[in-house]
Formats: structure tokens, C-alpha cells, sequence
């Protein structure tokens, strides 16, 4: 009993945290063309980059009870993301591309596969080392090229690629027991 209890929490968390995050991210990206600005307008910018997605999945998988559950949480995030920021895009907004969410729907794939190897890579050191220098480079790319060197994003994506790092070598998040 309290097995299922945990799967569907390990379920309802990615989802609940998707839509949320979603829908903020949608709002927030409002911000960053100029409706709102201070914290939204940061957020609207970063979240345009790869680092707090590859964080939340990152940790997500992390915290699975074995690697095809991290695969399924990280995918179920996504996907529940992907709705939340499409939808209020749609109806809040007025405006939705139906090619980029083609596009996004298959990087969902490798995304969601990225999961189960990002839980996997906790029981190799060379493997931890290979993928905080992949997410570093997405993290400098997102830095360069899509919020443009500005500095209060500079803070926020190494802020948050610190975290990502203790993540993946801190001892806290070992695999337990008590994970879901």
C-alpha cells in the first residue's frame, strides 16, 4: 500500500510541478518582451534557457527509485511543462506555433531517455564528470546566445548549475530507500 502511495506521488509531483512551471514560464516570457519587469523579466529570460529544466529533471531522476521511473518522471515533467507553457500560450497570450511544438514534442524523446541515463550516472564517476560538462556547455550557450551576456541571468543560470552539481556529487541525494 504504501509503495503505490509513493508511485503516485512520484507521478502527481512531476506533474503538478510541470503545469506550475509552465504556465510561469509562459507569463514570465511575457515579462521579458517588456509587460513586467524585475524578477518576472529574470525569470522569463532564464527559463528560456536549458539550465533550470536540466536542473529540475536532474534532480527529478535523482530522486527516482530506479532508472526507468526516473525516465517516466522526467518525461511526465516535461510533457505537463510543455502543456501548462502551451496553454496558457494559446489562451492567455492568443498565440501558439504549432511547429515548435512539434518540435519540442520530439525532443521530448531524447529528453525523457536522458532521464534514466542522468539517474544511471550517479553510480559512475567519469559518466557525473561528462554530464556536469554537458549541461555546463548548455549553460554557457544559453548564457551567450539566448539571454545575451546579461548579468543578472549570468548569476541566476551559475547559481543554479552550482546546485546542479552538488546534485549529482553531493551524498544527500545517494540513492535510499526513501526516494520515490
Amino acid at each position: 500500500m504504501e509503495h503505490r502511495k509513493k508511485k503516485k506521488t512520484g507521478i502527481i509531483v512531476p506533474i503538478i510541478i510541470g503545469l506550475f512551471l509552465g504556465v510561469f514560464s509562459k507569463m514570465a516570457d511575457m515579462g521579458s518582451y517588456g509587460h513586467v519587469i524585475g524578477l518576472l523579466y529574470a525569470f522569463g529570460l532564464v527559463t528560456s534557457g536549458f539550465t533550470p529544466w536540466i536542473l529540475i529533471a536532474a534532480i527529478l531522476a535523482i530522486r527516482s527509485r530506479s532508472d526507468i521511473m526516473a525516465a517516466l518522471r522526467v518525461g511526465i515533467f516535461l510533457l505537463a511543462m510543455m502543456v501548462g507553457y502551451y496553454v496558457y500560450s494559446f489562451f492567455g497570450v492568443g498565440y501558439l506555433s504549432l511547429r515548435v511544438v512539434k518540435f519540442w514534442l520530439v525532443m521530448l524523446i531524447p529528453s525523457t531517455a536522458l532521464g534514466y541515463f542522468c539517474r544511471r550516472i550517479r553510480e559512475n564517476k567519469f559518466l557525473r564528470i561528462l554530464a556536469i560538462v554537458g549541461a555546463g556547455m548548455l549553460t554557457i550557450y544559453s548564457v551567450v546566445r539566448i539571454e545575451g551576456l546579461q548579468v543578472k541571468c549570468m548569476i541566476i543560470e551559475a547559481v543554479l548549475f552550482l546546485i546542479l552539481v552538488i546534485a549529482w556529487f553531493s551524498r544527500k541525494f545517494d540513492l535510499k530507500e526513501k526516494q520515490l
